[in-house]
Formats: structure tokens, C-alpha cells, sequence
């Protein structure tokens, strides 16, 4: 479905685990070495920086990094959202990142959206995303459904920092190219 010719598709990737050597940041790099070429991944790594969303600082005004989160997010033609599981649920910074920006003209309503995550357990990440896919049913997100990449015992299949785990790599080459497919296909829905 993708076109060669045309301008790259613009990726706004959001991590959910904030620590700089999370294995969701090492299958957020290989996604990014594999991913095909009609794809631009732009990692925001402000997370951080975003307060717990408070209706009275709503009111104060919204603050400056969740301006730049719904900027980033608004310009993308695919929100790639790679996150661990905590507790079988979302990891707290994301949701409360994803609840700022779900407010007051919503960027997330219609962006073509796709999930992803490893895990050390048996389940991967399985539980994370149905919590999060229930969430971006409200939000009203365009979640691609398949393929799923829920990456279990990923401790096992990483060296040096680098996910290396051939079969792994395989799906996670499907898995972007699927993704390039479904932003192309909605290219232009949001709502």
C-alpha cells in the first residue's frame, strides 16, 4: 500500500517505560532499524516532563510539554505507542500523558495507532494492550488490531542492549511494514 515516491510517513513514538535502558526502548530501536523506508520515526522522549493531569492546571493553562506531545502527535500520521506491561496495566506516565492530550480537542481521536511491547513474563505485554486498546476506544484512536507484537521473555532475546532474536526481528519487520500499511490506508481521517 505504500508508495515509494511519496513523502515519508511521519511516526510520533511514544515509550512508556522511562528508564534509558528498558528493553521497550531496545524493541523501539530495532523497530526503527527495520521498519521500511516510507516510514519517519520521530521518538518523543518528553514524558517525563508532563505533569499528572489536574483539572485546575487545565485551567491554569496547558502546560508546555503536553503542547508539544499534542504537536507531535497531531503532525504524525501514525501514533506508534511501545510500552511495557506494569502490574497487568499501563505503565502510569503514558496513561496520564495519553489523558492530557485526549482533552480539549482531542489529537488522538481518528489517529491511525499502532501498539506494541516486551515483556520478561510468559505474557509479554498482552494485558497492557487490551488495557490500552479498551482506552483508545474512548479516545477514539484507529488501533490497527494485526498483526499483535506482544514480546515475551525478552530478557532472553537481547545482547549488548540490541534486540537480536532473529524470529523476533522477522515479526517485528511485518509488524512496521503492517503498520506503514494501516497509516496509509486512514491517511487523513483524523477526526
Amino acid at each position: 500500500m505504500t508508495d515509494s515516491t511519496s513523502k515519508p510517513l511521519r511516526v510520533c513514538a511514544l515509550l512508556g517505560s522511562l528508564r534509558q535502558g528498558s528493553y521497550n526502548r531496545m524493541l523501539l530501536n530495532a523497530a526503527t532499524e527495520v521498519a521500511p523506508d516510507s516510514l519517519d520515526i520521530q521518538f518523543f522522549d518528553r514524558l517525563r516532563e508532563i505533569p499528572l493531569y489536574d483539572g485546575d492546571l487545565e485551567a491554569e493553562g496547558t502546560p508546555e510539554s503536553v503542547l508539544a506531545l499534542r504537536e507531535a502527535i497531531k503532525a504524525a500520521d501514525l501514533l506508534l505507542i511501545v510500552s511495557p506491561e506494569y502490574n497487568r496495566d499501563i505503565p502510569g506516565g503514558l496513561k496520564n500523558a495519553l489523558d492530557w492530550v485526549s482533552r480539549d480537542k482531542s489529537v488522538l481521536s481518528g489517529k491511525p495507532t499502532a501498539i506494541m511491547g516486551a515483556s520478561t513474563g510468559g505474557f509479554g505485554t498482552t494485558r497492557m494492550q487490551a488495557a490500552l486498546r479498551l482506552s483508545c476506544v474512548q479516545t477514539g484512536n484507529l488501533v490497527m488490531t494485526q498483526p499483535e507484537i506482544a514480546v515475551p521473555f525478552v530478557d532472553k532475546k537481547v545482547e549488548d542492549g540490541r534486540l537480536t532474536d532473529a524470529d523476533t526481528l522477522k515479526f517485528l519487520t511485518g509488524f512496521m511494514k503492517a503498520a506503514a500499511d494501516w497509516a496509509t490506508l486512514h491517511q487523513g481521517q483524523q477526526g
